[in-house]
């Protein structure tokens, strides 16, 4: 039964692969200012995104929110401008695609304006 199930995981993740060529970003063009990712190092979150953004060749600059007290007064400053910011929580990561802000996007999020 193991076996079986690795097996359907190893065909799942082919599909999955196969099924995703036609949305594939050029990165080509990018530079590492295009997609700026705000957040701390210890926020499973952001780690995971990176690790995403890794694996799909997207070069990106990442801004420790938590280290460095300039790049939390920049994110502050780009949340306060930003149209959808209500004042609430915001939740970790965020990130700046040319321009764009999101909060705590998928790969997905992020491939669709590059």
């Amino acid at each position: 039964m193991r076996r079986s199930f690795s097996m359907m995981c190893v065909l799942l993740m082919g599909i999955a692969a196969w099924s995703g060529c036609d949305s594939e970003v050029t990165t080509t063009n990018l530079s590492a200012s295009d997609v700026i990712v705000y957040g701390t190092v210890s926020c499973g979150y952001t780690t995971g995104l990176m690790s995403d953004l890794d694996g799909a060749a997207i070069p990106y600059t990442f801004k420790d929110i938590e280290s460095d007290p300039g790049a939390e007064e920049e994110l502050l400053g780009k949340i306060a401008d930003a149209d959808w910011f209500d004042g609430g929580p915001v939740d970790l990561p965020v990130v700046d695609v040319q321009g764009t802000l999101l909060m705590r996007p998928t790969l997905e999020d992020i491939e669709a304006l590059l």
